[in-house]
């Protein structure tokens, strides 16, 4: 996936994760913050071994990192207090997201899933799905269409997230009995 797939899902579950009624910089912050969970494991970290999709795509290494965050939160009562456990497991839904996202490509290659432990490699291919060609321009055409599948491959799930959140705590019209 190029990053447009992984940031619209991060924004999806970020659409389900936070408060409704949040003032606009809370909410532009925390859309930023799933985002980046979101691709978090294509970041460019020494020895993070993004291309090699073991270190950086591992579901071990990734679940010890997260379950390492939530007992940070669960001890620390202000985190506890400011950031509520919905919003805890949607991030985490977030960040490994990318795992499963990434085993769509269509390159055979798979993910190094299982790394240190096992050999297994999580290949789920869909055709068109396709990884960004590093070696051209971003803009060229390749590149783009890579980007334009992505966008509508994955904006009616951000639609969705938003439709549902909008709905989410609307009270009932004048005359309506609420279920």
């Amino acid at each position: 996936m190029s990053p447009v797939g992984h940031s619209i899902t991060g924004l999806a579950l970020a659409a389900l994760a936070l408060p409704v009624a949040g003032k606009a910089p809370r909410l532009w912050l925390g859309g930023a913050a799933f985002i980046a969970l979101a691709n978090l494991p294509d970041w460019p970290l020494p020895g993070w071994g993004h291309d090699r999709y073991e270190i950086s795509h591992s579901l071990f290494v990734n679940l010890a990192l997260i379950t390492t965050g939530a007992l940070v939160w669960r001890a620390v009562p202000a985190l506890r207090r400011a950031l509520p456990a919905r919003l805890i497991l949607l991030a985490a839904c977030a960040w490994l997201s990318h795992l499963l996202l990434d085993s769509f490509y269509n390159h055979g290659i798979g993910l190094g899933i299982g790394w240190p432990l096992l050999e297994y490699r999580l290949n789920l291919p869909v055709p068109f799905f396709r990884i960004v060609d590093t070696s051209l321009p971003l803009w060229n055409p390749r590149n783009l269409s890579v980007f334009a599948i992505e966008l509508l491959a994955y904006s009616p799930m951000l639609a969705l997230a938003l439709w549902h959140r909008r709905g989410w705590r609307r009270p009932a019209a004048s005359g309506e009995r609420a279920a």
